[in-house]
């Protein structure tokens, strides 16, 4: 996918509201294409050694927890973002299964955290998308 592709998907995801062109460049050159067939489970709640996230690029994740569905997530919707800001890394809070084939942006850990010492705005950017999203998790488990 050419990077300028990979900027329009990340500049369309609500995790990077309010990101600039520069900064969406620079976290477009650290993601890497991923592929994951139907039934694969991207992300297992409780695993800790989770170093990673996605951003749906094509295709749709259920997010469930227990027997619970939580949300169904599709094209230009982020999963698995929590692990990359806890420190250390927490127990993932849910399964994602690829409810169709999936292609998706994976970013690591690592790469996120050289690009948020490069331009710390991007880390406060990610934590608002993330409230809310936590948000809206609180609000559909209280239901």
């Amino acid at each position: 996918m050419a990077r300028s592709d990979v900027v329009t998907v990340l500049r369309n995801s609500a995790l990077f509201t309010g990101c600039s062109d520069h900064e969406l460049e620079t976290i477009a050159d650290v993601t890497t294409e991923r592929r994951f067939d139907q039934g694969y489970v991207i992300v297992r709640e409780g695993d800790t050694t989770g170093a990673g996230m996605w951003v749906i690029l094509d295709g749709e994740v259920e997010v469930s927890t227990g027997t619970r569905v939580l949300a169904v997530l599709g094209s230009g919707e982020a999963v698995g973002e929590m692990a990359l800001i806890e420190e250390p890394p927490k127990p993932r809070s849910a399964d994602v299964v690829a409810k169709s084939d999936v292609q998706a942006l994976q970013i690591t850990r690592w790469d996120l955290r050289g690009v948020i010492a490069a331009h710390p705005d991007i880390a406060m950017k990610m934590l608002h998308s993330v409230a809310d999203r936590l948000r809206h998790t609180d609000e559909a488990l209280s239901e």
